[in-house]
């Protein structure tokens, strides 16, 4: 099917315009701003429908009117008003009671122009490809997919009525991030237990404390300065008394009248220190608790030593888990981005045969669209058009003269011999003018 007349009115800076007859390919040239894209407009708003703003309605009218023949009996008419914009499709003299539902299937999923697609960058190529693909994914099926390391993913959070395209992105994205965080906790673990390492003695005596009792070197050293205490506050006592009987000797020539009872208090405190010295020569010496005192600091150091040795096994576990974790989410991230989205697009059976997209880039057959050749550029973007094209043969052209000469020739010769219309604009000088060339479409 084929468009054969437009009449377009109050479009934009179209007050009155018309196509009679059509051709092969339909050539609108003139200067800027004649009106060459505006009628490319109106062609979308009269057969798409959706999202017509009422601006478009030229200044001064109440209302812009678009009529579009094809096949030379099918009529659309698209009336546009600032309270909306209702189409009427007739077949012959037969209305369709559903129109926009009959023009969808016309049109089919083709959405871009194919000079925008070359001349875009990689991510409104992307973005225009996604657009026009029919392609979902379920979660379910994907889940299958991917088998054990489908529990890497959190599928609640990811809005499968999206674009599959888009929906793969986002969960390869969640991935290298999860990929990139469990690689950084690596690092950390692995240079504390690398720290830890540095802290520890060249080596670990196990065998010397093997049974070591420390509550009981603690009672022995508590015990042995308690002894040691007590024969110092011994001493000094005995000193004490030494320095008391020579205060009495001194005093027994001052105090005659009490020489008896300090004669007597002088003998019992002699007594005293006599028995006192003697408990002194006879007490046990102290048990020398350097050693002792030695091993208690190396105990201690050892329980140190044993506590990160620990610490050490259980930081060295934990960096085997974090190691396994990241090896899955590594292959999980290579499958998503390889094989699975390769797969999944094949059973999808898109029209556009070997098509896979990494990230922002389109790959046609494993290779990039943007490393293709002008020629392959150019073909890709025509195939593109062509299958994603319902029953209406239809492929705009705009700013057909931003290309270069040789994409002109390649896109002139790839449409020679195709059944499709072609609606091209080209910047000249002057008025639009429409020239249909090649083949008259019949009227």
């Amino acid at each position: 099917m084929r468009i054969t007349q437009v009449r377009i009115t109050n479009f934009l800076g179209l007050s009155e315009f018309k196509i009679a007859q059509t051709g092969k390919v339909n050539r609108l040239s003139g200067g800027n701003g004649v009106g060459k894209t505006a009628v490319l407009k109106a062609l979308h708003a009269a057969l798409k429908g959706r999202g017509i703003d009422p601006r478009v309605i030229r200044i001064g009218a109440d209302k812009s009117e678009i009529f579009v023949e094809i096949d030379s009996r099918v009529n659309v008419t698209r009336t546009i008003t600032q309270s909306g914009a209702p189409v009427k499709v007739t077949d012959g003299d037969i209305p369709k009671a559903k129109p926009q539902a009959y023009l969808d299937e016309l049109l089919g999923q083709y959405l871009f122009n194919p000079v925008d697609f070359i001349l875009a960058d990689a991510s409104e190529r992307k973005r225009q490809l996604l657009a026009a693909l029919p392609f979902q994914i379920d979660a379910e099926v994907l889940s299958q997919r991917i088998g054990e390391l489908a529990a890497l993913i959190n599928f609640e959070t990811y809005d499968f009525s999206k674009h599959g395209l888009t929906v793969l992105e986002a969960i390869k994205g969640e991935i290298y991030d999860s990929r990139r965080e469990v690689n950084r906790d690596k690092q950390q673990v692995a240079k504390a237990i690398a720290q830890e390492r540095e802290e520890l003695p060249e080596t670990v005596d196990e065998a010397r404390f093997a049974g070591f009792d420390m509550q009981a070197v603690v009672g022995r050293i508590s015990e042995s300065r308690r002894i040691a205490a007590a024969q110092d506050n011994d001493v000094a006592r005995l000193e004490s008394l030494r320095e008391r009987a020579t205060e009495l000797a001194e005093e027994q020539e001052r105090l005659q009248k009490q020489l008896a009872k300090v004669t007597e208090t002088l003998a019992d405190v002699r007594d005293q220190g006599k028995e006192l010295k003697q408990q002194i020569d006879d007490a046990k010496p102290p048990e020398d608790i350097t050693q002792l005192q030695q091993d208690v600091v190396d105990y201690e150091q050892h329980r140190e030593h044993a506590s990160t040795l620990k610490r050490i096994a259980e930081r060295e576990q934990e960096l085997d888990g974090l190691t396994t974790k990241h090896a899955a989410l590594d292959r999980l991230h290579k499958l998503l981005a390889g094989e699975l989205q390769t797969q999944l697009l094949a059973e999808a059976e898109l029209p556009i045969p070997n098509l896979t997209v990494e990230g922002e880039t389109i790959l046609v057959g494993g290779v990039s669209l943007d490393t293709l050749s002008t020629s392959e550029q150019i073909d890709f973007a025509l195939q593109a058009a062509r299958l994603l094209a319902g029953k209406l043969k239809v492929i705009c052209l705009d700013r057909f003269e931003t290309l270069d000469p040789d994409k002109q020739a390649r896109f002139r010769a790839g449409a020679a011999d195709d059944d499709f219309e072609y609606f091209v604009t080209e910047v000249t000088t002057g008025d639009l003018q429409f020239d249909a060339e090649g083949e008259l479409n019949e009227t």
